[in-house]
C-alpha cells in the first residue's frame, strides 16, 4: 500500500507533515510529489523542505491513494493546474481514496457534488455538496477535513480506511 501527497510552494505546513507521520507510523508509505519546478519548497509559513520527485516523473498508477493538503498553495497554484484534476479523475475512476483537507476539498468539487463534506469554512462556496463543519468526513472513497487542528484525525481516518484497523491507538502510540 502506497500513496502521494501533492505538495506546491506554500502548502500548510501541519496539515502536510502531521498527515504524512500519521500515515507512515501506521505504516503506509506516502511519497512527498513536488508540483513546483525548484526542488525546495516553502511551507505556508517559511519552512524550507526538498521534494526531490516531480510530478512528470511519477507513474501515478503505481499509487494506491491520493492526499492534498491546504495552505495558500491551493488557491495561488493548484486550484487552476490540470495536472491535479487529471490526477483526481485518475484516481477516482479506480475509485481510490483522495483525502484533502481544509481548502483543497474545492479541488473536487466536481467529485463531491450532492456528497457530505468538510472543509475550512468559506471553502465550501466552491462545492455544490452538504457542507458540515465535522473535523473529518469520510464518504465514499473521500475523506475530506475542516483545517489544520485536525490534522491527526485526518491522518488516522487514512489510515483507518486503508488498513481496515479502527483501533490505531495501541499500534501507532509505540512507533
Amino acid at each position: 500500500m502506497k500513496g502521494v501527497i501533492l505538495l506546491d510552494n506554500y502548502f500548510e505546513d501541519t496539515e502536510a507533515l502531521s498527515t504524512i507521520d500519521v500515515i507512515k507510523r501506521g505504516g503506509i508509505d506516502i511519497l512527498k510529489v513536488n508540483m513546483s519546478n525548484n526542488e525546495i519548497l516553502e511551507t505556508q509559513y517559511g519552512h524550507k523542505l526538498i521534494v526531490k520527485d516531480f510530478y512528470h516523473d511519477i507513474n501515478f498508477n503505481d499509487y494506491d491513494f491520493l492526499v492534498i493538503p491546504g495552505g495558500r498553495a491551493v488557491m495561488n497554484s493548484l486550484f487552476n493546474d490540470e495536472r491535479v484534476y487529471k490526477t483526481i479523475k485518475e484516481f477516482d475512476s479506480k475509485h481510490k481514496l483522495i483525502a484533502c483537507i481544509c481548502a483543497a476539498p474545492s479541488l473536487l468539487r466536481e467529485q463531491l457534488k450532492n456528497k457530505e463534506f468538510s472543509c475550512y469554512p468559506g471553502i465550501d462556496k466552491y462545492i455544490d455538496g452538504k457542507y458540515n463543519e465535522n473535523g473529518v468526513t469520510r464518504t465514499d472513497n473521500y475523506i475530506t477535513a475542516r483545517s489544520m487542528y485536525f490534522s491527526i484525525e485526518f491522518g488516522l481516518e487514512i489510515v483507518k480506511y486503508l488498513t481496515n484497523n479502527t483501533n490505531l491507538r495501541s499500534s501507532l502510540e509505540a512507533k
